[in-house]
């Protein structure tokens, strides 16, 4: 008997990467604001729903950096 692919996806436990973790906990402590990130090759996309707290995020961009220790490039934007 086949299964189906959703079948399949519905019984693994998928879990964020680390640096989502890390870049949440940072933009919560530092904005007290939920941001949505995602993660591409080179990527490392955070979405704000201001132009304040994005503006706020890019002044700290070097410690997030820093904190992260990656070389993929941090985009962020406003939606």
């Amino acid at each position: 008997m086949t299964q189906h692919l959703g079948d399949l996806l519905s019984n693994k436990a998928f879990q964020e990467p680390p640096e989502i973790k890390q870049i949440k906990e940072f933009v919560k402590a530092e904005l007290n604001i939920e941001p949505r990130v995602s993660v591409t090759q080179n990527l490392l996309i955070v979405q704000v729903p201001s132009a304040a707290a994005a503006g706020v995020l890019r002044t700290k961009l070097p410690t997030l950096q820093a904190l992260l220790a990656t070389k993929q490039r941090i985009v962020i934007r406003i939606g």
